[in-house]
């Protein structure tokens, strides 16, 4: 488990090293989610669009939205 300043740690090395990979990388668009040591990134720039092509009528029963605006 670790100990009680373990997240706080864990935090701020994760915040250095996002720092670094965006300063090194200005011009690369990705969607990075993370929570305490878990990281998702996202790097697939139809990501939104794939659910909306789908064949099955789950998918497309209801329109996928991106904040208030519809993707399509």
């Amino acid at each position: 488990m670790g100990g009680s300043a373990s997240p706080d740690i864990a935090d701020l090395t994760l915040l250095l090293m996002e720092y670094r990979f965006h300063r090194k990388n200005r011009g690369f668009h990705f969607h990075l989610f993370r929570y305490i040591d878990d990281i998702l990134i996202v790097n697939c720039a139809g990501l939104l669009k794939l659910p909306a092509t789908s064949t099955s009528p789950a998918y497309n029963s209801t329109p996928l939205t991106l904040g208030n605006e519809p993707v399509s």
